[in-house]
């Protein structure tokens, strides 16, 4: 399983995010901000070095606003919220979270319709072309298909391929593949 660079960001802010909530250290909340800010930068294409370098520039960017802010309200007299009050802060967090969630899955919407549809199976080999080895008839033959001798019959029971003819497979009906 192939996971994009950006997923691994997000898990990464994800990790980053336990600590914070378990125990309430805000640096950890700055470095998961940081891991999704490099998460965007890496699902818009950017490379490794664009996604470190964002990742580190928001992080201590963040670091130094939150603690100059909150050295701020240190030598202010402490104000202790109970109730509603004690909420009314975090709505723009549940209003981000929700905003940066809604981003998060645009843009792996966006990766999952870009991604090439790749046929596999017996669905891979629908349409191909193949060489007959023996005769193909409506009551089977042998073709050269992908490489591998595979058992033949034609779509119409009236037509037959001769050695060396090229034929497009139009199914594979078990282990026989029906041509035309």
């Amino acid at each position: 399983m192939d996971i994009d660079a950006w997923l691994w960001w997000l898990i990464g802010a994800v990790g980053l995010g336990i600590p914070l909530v378990l125990t309430a250290m805000p640096e950890f909340g700055m470095f998961a901000v940081g891991a999704v800010a490099a998460a965007v930068t890496a699902a818009f294409g950017g490379g490794v070095v664009a996604q470190v370098l964002v990742f580190v520039i928001v992080s201590v960017a963040l670091i130094a606003v939150v603690r100059s802010i909150a050295n701020h309200h240190r030598e202010q007299r402490p104000q202790h919220r109970t109730g509603i009050d004690a909420l009314k802060g975090r709505s723009a967090l549940v209003l981000v979270s929700v905003a940066l969630i809604a981003v998060v899955r645009s843009i792996a919407n966006h990766h999952r319709e870009q991604r090439p549809q790749h046929r596999t199976g017996i669905d891979a080999l629908k349409g191909r072309s193949a060489l007959v080895l023996e005769r193909v008839d409506g009551s089977g033959g042998r073709i050269k298909l992908a490489g591998e001798i595979w058992s033949a019959r034609t779509l119409d029971a009236d037509s037959s391929f001769e050695p060396g003819q090229q034929v497009d497979v139009v199914e594979i009906d078990g282990a026989t593949a029906v041509v035309m």
